[in-house]
């Protein structure tokens, strides 16, 4: 185990510049595994996977900060100010569906299929409705936590 006195001689050694670089290419280096995972996951929906090339690059481009914001936000204990690297499954399905939805935004600039990806869209829209109401077993009660998640997006 490294002791607070050895810690404190290698903040000394580096200095706050150090530090500044080396959370800033930390910072980087995390998002770029992000967005190969974003990319790995999108690679795996059938309806990606049936995209032209030029509307897959543009779902992935602009959708990669947004998706990577949602998943930081829900991963953050806002009660006790910590992230949390492990999420519960009924977390991580909601999380999966809206990833879907935030992916196939027919508004993104230059699209070829938009109605496609609108279609898309509706369908992850309509499943994350359905297992709400699965799981609250209350319409009105879903229908306030749909509205919340998507209001926030």
């Amino acid at each position: 185990m490294i002791s607070d006195e050895c810690i404190k001689m290698k903040d000394q050694e580096l200095g706050t510049a150090s530090h500044d670089t080396l959370y800033g290419e930390l910072a980087i280096k995390s998002q770029e595994i992000q967005i190969r995972n974003i990319i790995k996951m999108s690679k795996r929906l059938n309806a990606f996977k049936s995209l032209c090339e030029q509307d897959k690059v543009i779902l992935i481009k602009y959708a990669s900060f947004e998706i990577i914001t949602l998943r930081m936000v829900l991963n953050f204990n806002f009660q006790d100010m910590y992230w949390t690297a492990n999420i519960n499954t009924g977390k991580q399905d909601i999380t999966c569906k809206l990833t879907a939805i935030i992916l196939f935004n027919p508004n993104r600039p230059n699209l070829v299929n938009k109605n496609t990806i609108k279609l898309q869209q509706y369908v992850y829209f309509h499943l994350l409705k359905r297992y709400l109401q699965m799981k609250y077993r209350s319409e009105l009660l879903s229908n306030g936590k749909l509205l919340r998640l998507i209001k926030n997006l």
